[in-house]
């Protein structure tokens, strides 16, 4: 186009510099530049720039349209309703609050309407793509809430390209009646490695024995980080049946295989290894009645005989053979860790007692060296009952809440979770309940007002637990009159704010 060429050049010269008269205007118009009607060169100049600007869009060849795509398949679940739709767009709003509470609040929208069989409704798919797109961690529930439409309309655009069908199911067996495995999902086979872990994470809460499956059918072409981080993922929902796969794995060539395998393994009761320690540890462990006073007085003793010499066969179950403490003998460290790998209900079929007689005796004096591998052993096993007798009558240990069914943190302990509140969020944040638990009222508000006469953190993610109706009668006005660091009131406020609106999110994702 030479006569824009023009143009350009004397829009960088100037008008003085270069008449009109030289001014080229396309020759097919049949006309110059100073037929133009102008009243200075200036005039002249951007009347023959829009001449030649419409020319040229006039002169373009129209674009062919593009063709249609196929209209959406009809959708075969029932859609959310109005009020799960405005609690979605609420939810896409609160980009104040932190990442980690909005996303565990996401999490539960799209699992709650995942377990009940809904679809999103066609106007929320955009929205709900969007958000995933800015939060892979969300990816994995995405699908289940999807549809047939919203696969249809992430097709359209690369940037949703993650979105594609979970995995399905196996519908057969075979002769031996294990279940077959069924084609791996593009999204396992081809995506990210944390995409793939996410994808994993759902197949394993879904069905234990598929997620093994699809792992064993990659697992040569892995690199040892992934293969560690895959084994590791298995600790949830694991069980019994997994110890064939991890006992194939123990040995592997990667050390953080080996190490990831060999933990598992140590968290089964009936895994060959747990065995073979428990059995080790049983017979250094005796019940013993003395007599006292003449006979007339007898009391019960555990007598523990430390070993000799460690086969190595435990040491393999990465027991330290030598003790770095002080007064500490080597056999006695030993049997610490190894006393840490025994299923409680092993002490009451060896000792032949009842929970209650151990753990009383493990609050005398004689004990106090390997009480907390008990302890430890009751957090590993999730043994309840021993958990519940070791917090009345030997310890506060806060990790012995982790044995507990959640609804128990409502009836007791309260003053352990007032002083251990970032413990209690974290085994919340991890628990595969902790979605749906809630503090009741009057526990809600004695955790805030402790943390905050303590002028501790805090933290936003309490409000995921917090009773619906803890803010209902003036509550934060009340905190805040009795802090007299202005600052600190300050800080508080807003932290207080921001555990109402979690609070509100949460009571309208329970009425979903």
């Amino acid at each position: 186009m030479l006569h824009w060429d023009e143009l350009v050049k004397q829009s960088l010269l100037g008008t003085q510099h270069l008449p009109a008269e030289q001014i080229n205007l396309p020759s097919s118009l049949g006309l110059t530049a100073k037929d133009l009607p102008h009243q200075d060169r200036e005039d002249l100049f951007f009347k023959a720039a829009a001449v030649s600007l419409q020319y040229g869009q006039a002169g373009q060849q129209a674009a062919k349209p593009l063709a249609l795509p196929q209209p959406a398949p009809p959708e075969a679940q029932p859609f959310t309703s109005a009020q799960a739709a405005a609690v979605a767009r609420k939810l896409a709003q609160a980009t104040s609050l932190p990442v980690g509470v909005w996303r565990r609040l996401w999490a539960t929208w799209l699992h709650t309407v995942a377990r009940r069989g809904l679809v999103a409704s066609p106007e929320l798919l955009p929205l709900l793509l969007q958000v995933a797109e800015q939060d892979a961690s969300l990816r994995p529930w995405l699908p289940a809430v999807l549809g047939t439409r919203g696969r249809w309309l992430a097709q359209h655009n690369p940037a949703w390209a993650w979105a594609s069908p979970l995995p399905s199911l196996p519908t057969e067996t075979d002769e031996e009646g294990t279940p077959e495995t069924p084609e791996p999902d593009e999204a396992w086979l081809t995506g990210k490695p944390e995409e793939r872990l996410q994808w994993l994470t759902q197949v394993r809460q879904r069905d234990p024995v598929l997620a093994v499956a699809m792992i064993q059918a990659v697992w040569k072409q892995e690199n040892a980080n992934f293969r560690a981080d895959v084994v590791r993922l298995l600790a949830v929902n694991l069980s019994a049946a997994d110890e064939p796969f991890l006992q194939s794995i123990v040995t592997d060539k990667s050390q953080r295989v080996r190490e990831a395998a060999l933990a598992l393994l140590l968290s089964l009761p009936d895994s060959a290894q747990v065995r073979q320690a428990t059995e080790f540890v049983l017979a250094c462990v005796q019940w013993k009645q003395e007599k006292k006073l003449l006979g007339l007085i007898s009391k019960n003793t555990l007598e523990i005989t430390p070993p000799a010499s460690l086969p190595h066969a435990l040491k393999a179950l990465g027991v330290d053979p030598v003790s770095s403490q002080k007064g500490l003998s080597d056999g006695q460290y030993q049997l610490q860790q190894l006393i840490e790998l025994v299923p409680p209900a092993a002490w009451e079929a060896h000792l032949a007692k009842k929970p209650e007689e151990i753990v009383k005796m493990l609050a005398e004096a004689p004990m106090k060296l390997y009480r907390a591998a008990f302890e430890e052993a009751v957090i590993r096993f999730r043994a309840a009952d021993w958990a519940r007798l070791m917090l009345q009558f030997v310890s506060h240990h806060i990790g012995l809440l982790a044995a507990l069914p959640l609804s128990e943190l409502n009836n007791t302990y309260h003053e352990l979770l007032v002083s251990e509140l970032k413990w209690v969020l974290d085994h919340l944040g991890s628990h595969p309940d902790g979605p749906d638990f809630a503090f009741t009222l009057p526990l809600s508000v004695k955790l805030l007002e402790g943390a905050t006469a303590k002028h501790a953190y805090l933290y936003p993610e309490l409000g995921l637990y917090l009773h619906p109706d803890t803010f209902a009668h003036n509550l934060t006005e009340n905190l805040l009159a009795n802090q007299q660091n202005q600052y600190f009131a300050n800080n508080l406020r807003n932290l207080l704010q921001t555990l109402e609106q979690i609070v509100e999110l949460r009571r309208l994702l329970a009425q979903l």
